[in-house]
C-alpha cells in the first residue's frame, strides 16, 4: 500500500524529473520484490547501445584481499596486488568493439563504507596509478610488487571524461579535451557503501544496484539514456547475487532498453561464498560472464562482441608481461611476497590454452624492461650469489638503497639490513 502510495504522489508532485524517475523506479523495483505484479514491459527490451561506463568493485576485483577478512576471501594472490590483466581490460571495455578514442573514465564501486575517508580510493593510491599510462618516477617502491607499475596502452590521441561531468554527452559529440594523459580512474564519480552493511552481502549487493541506479538517475539523468554500463565484481560477497542479478535487467528511464550490457564476476578461489553462475543474454537481461583470470575475461568479452580482437591481444600482452617478470616458465611463483604457486598456475594455465599463440621475443623484451624486472635483477645482482643468499645487506636500485631482506623496503634507522634467506634468492633468482 505504502509503495502504491509512493507512485501516485511520485506521479503529481512537482518534482525534478531525475527525482521523479528515481522515485517512481524505487516504488516499481520495491513492489516487484514484495510481490507486486511486475511490469511486464520490463521484460520486453532491448539490449543496451551507447558509450561504456566501467565500473568495477574493489576487493577481489580490482586487487586481491589477500583473503583478509572483512575485505575480501581470496588469497592467491597477496593483500593489495592488482589483478593483472585488470588494467587494460578496463581500458578495452570502455573502447568497445571499434576501438573509440572518446571514453568515460572507470569508475569504482565499492562495498567499503562511504563514511571512512581511509578506505576509499584516491588518486595517490596504486590502483589510481595503475590506470594512468604514463610512469611517475614518484611512485612509491612497493608499487612494484603490487603490480601498479606495469603500465596500460592507450593511444596518444585517446580523450576520456567523467560521467557526472556530462561525460555521457561529450562522448557522443567527441568533444575536444586533454588527450592521453587524461584516461585514469574516475576518483570522484566512484560510489562506495554503508556502515551498516559491513558483512551482510545481501546489503552490500543491494548498496551496489542502488548505486548504479543513482548514476542513471540522478548524477548523469540528463544523458544517460544514451549510455550504457558494464559492471566488474567477484563471486564472494554481493556482487553475483543481488547486485549483477538486479543490474542485469535495470531498464533506463524512458527507453526499452538495458543499462547494462554485461557483468564480469571474477570467480574467486574461498570456500563458503555465495552460489553464483552464468547467464546468457535474454531479451529481458543482460549476460553473466564468469572468469578467472582478466585474459579469460578479454577472451570473453571479445566473443560478446564487447571488445576487439585487438584489444584482446593487448589485455594478453599485459598478463603476459606479468607473468615474464612474477612467474618461472614451468608455472611457478617467483615471487611469494606478490603471488604464490597457485596465482602462476592460474596464468600459466590462461596463456596456454590457446597453444598457436606463442610467446614473443617482443613480449619478454617488454618484461625485462618493466621497472619490477629490473628489480629483481638488480636485487639477484646484488644480494644472492646465483641462488645463495651472498650475505650482503642492502643493495642500490634507481639512486635509492634498499634492503635485501626485503626488496622494496628503503634503509631506515628502524630497520636492520638483514640478509636476503636462501630460500628468497632461490625462488627470486632462478633461471627462467
Amino acid at each position: 500500500m505504502l509503495w502504491s502510495l509512493l507512485l501516485v504522489l511520485a506521479a503529481e508532485c512537482d518534482c525534478e524529473e531525475s527525482s521523479l524517475q528515481l522515485l517512481q523506479h524505487k516504488a516499481t523495483a520495491r513492489t516487484a520484490t514484495t510481490g507486486g505484479r511486475e511490469n511486464s514491459s520490463f521484460t520486453k527490451v532491448a539490449p543496451c547501445q551507447g558509450p561504456v561506463q566501467v565500473l568495477s568493485d574493489v576487493d577481489d576485483t580490482f586487487m586481491s584481499s589477500g583473503g583478509s577478512w572483512p575485505a575480501g576471501c581470496d588469497g592467491v594472490f597477496t593483500k593489495s596486488v592488482i589483478f593483472p590483466g585488470f588494467a587494460q581490460f578496463v581500458v578495452e571495455l570502455a573502447r568497445g568493439p571499434e576501438e573509440d578514442l572518446y571514453v568515460l573514465r572507470p569508475a569504482v564501486f565499492s562495498a567499503r563504507p562511504d563514511s571512512f575517508d581511509f578506505l576509499k580510493v584516491d588518486r595517490n593510491s596504486p590502483m589510481a596509478g595503475a590506470l594512468t599510462p604514463t610512469l611517475n618516477p614518484d611512485d612509491p617502491a612497493i608499487w612494484d610488487q603490487y603490480n601498479a607499475e606495469i603500465k596500460i596502452e592507450v593511444p596518444e590521441n585517446m580523450v576520456a571524461y567523467n560521467y557526472q561531468d556530462g561525460g555521457f554527452a561529450k562522448v557522443l559529440k567527441q568533444q575536444t579535451g586533454q588527450p592521453f594523459t587524461s584516461f585514469g580512474l574516475n576518483v570522484a564519480g566512484s560510489k562506495y557503501g554503508h556502515v551498516d552493511d559491513f558483512v551482510d552481502f545481501t546489503k552490500m549487493g543491494n548498496t551496489k544496484f542502488e548505486n548504479f541506479q543513482e548514476m542513471f538517475l540522478e548524477e548523469a539523468a540528463k544523458d544517460s539514456a544514451k549510455a550504457c554500463a558494464i559492471f566488474v565484481g567477484d563471486d564472494g560477497q554481493g556482487d553475483c547475487i543481488p547486485a549483477s542479478e538486479k543490474m542485469r535487467k535495470f531498464v533506463k528511464p524512458g527507453t526499452k532498453e538495458l543499462g547494462l550490457k554485461a557483468a564480469f564476476i571474477h570467480q574467486l578461489t574461498c570456500t563458503d561464498k555465495p552460489v553464483c553462475e552464468a547467464e546468457a543474454a535474454t531479451p529481458g537481461a543482460a549476460p553473466r560472464i564468469l572468469f578467472k583470470t582478466y585474459l579469460d575475461a578479454a577472451q570473453k568479452a571479445r566473443k560478446h562482441g564487447l571488445i576487439s580482437e585487438a584489444g584482446e591481444a593487448r589485455v594478453r600482452t599485459a598478463v603476459e608481461i606479468f607473468f615474464q617478470v612474477y612467474c618461472a616458465e614451468d608455472g611457478t611463483s617467483r615471487a611469494p611476497e606478490t603471488l604464490g604457486d597457485l596465482g602462476c598456475e592460474q596464468l600459466f594455465t590462461a596463456l596456454h590454452a590457446s597453444p598457436e599463440e606463442e610467446i614473443s621475443v617482443e613480449e619478454v623484451a617488454q618484461a625485462a624492461a618493466t621497472r619490477p624486472a629490473r628489480r629483481f635483477a638488480a636485487w639477484c645482482l646484488h644480494c644472492c650469489n646465483g641462488q645463495i643468499s651472498n650475505g650482503r645487506g642492502t643493495y642500490d636500485f634507481e639512486r635509492q638503497t634498499f634492503r635485501c631482506y626485503n626488496k622494496y623496503h628503503t634503509t631506515s634507522m628502524w630497520r636492520v639490513n638483514w640478509a636476503a634467506g636462501n630460500g628468497a634468492c632461490h625462488s627470486h633468482c632462478r633461471s627462467k
